[in-house]
């Protein structure tokens, strides 16, 4: 309901609008799996060695659209909490695990390309899909990853959070946000150098 409210309604509110997309944008514009694992090419010291492998397989997208790097730490967590939680239905944290992994699935759902073009035919192949018969107004379907780190949060914060209750829980604590944060390191931090237009205009 909450998506549906959100994110699909206000694309369905007037065609003239909104402008049409067209469905091969969704495959252009999906995620990969290697988008996951793959650190981005500006990181500091990994981002050499996997930058000619990203910028070959881009498949007409461009290397911003493509940072979907989860991270190996906050995924390591989060499936330790799936292992911990996941199954034991006394402790606290099941619901909010069970809950946030399935979201997590949802959300993940409408990230791969929405087709496979496989002797001429269009084999459908994500939820991306179904929502293109609703509304063609969704372009970069990667951009769902932002729910999907939301979900991968959550879970690495509950398997932390378990982590924490031994006598360990700074090291652990103090370990984790090292490598966390060397992982998601933005290096240079600018993505884009803003120049003042050489002609401006006021506006009334």
């Amino acid at each position: 309901v909450l998506v549906y409210r959100y994110f699909i309604a206000p694309a369905m509110v007037s065609e003239t609008m909104i402008p049409k997309r067209d469905i091969y944008e969704l495959l252009v514009y999906s995620a990969k799996p290697w988008d996951f694992f793959l650190p981005p090419v500006y990181h500091p010291v990994f981002g050499k060695y996997v930058k000619e492998f990203v910028l070959s397989h881009l498949y007409g997208s461009n290397p911003i659209e493509q940072v979907l790097y989860v991270g190996y730490v906050p995924l390591a967590l989060a499936a330790y909490a799936l292992f911990k939680f996941g199954r034991d239905r006394r402790s606290e944290e099941h619901r909010t695990v069970v809950l946030f992994a399935l979201f997590g699935l949802f959300a993940f759902s409408f990230m791969p390309p929405a087709y496979l073009p496989i002797l001429g035919w269009k084999i459908p192949f994500s939820l991306s899909y179904l929502l293109y018969q609703f509304t063609q107004s969704f372009r970069v379907m990667a951009r769902f990853d932002v729910l999907v780190m939301l979900s991968v949060a959550v879970l690495a914060g509950a398997g932390l959070k378990h982590l924490m209750k031994g006598k360990r829980r700074w090291a652990y604590l103090s370990l984790v946000v090292l490598i966390v944060l060397f992982e998601y390191a933005p290096i240079p931090s600018n993505m884009a150098e803003i120049k003042r237009p050489e002609q401006h205009f006021p506006f009334d």
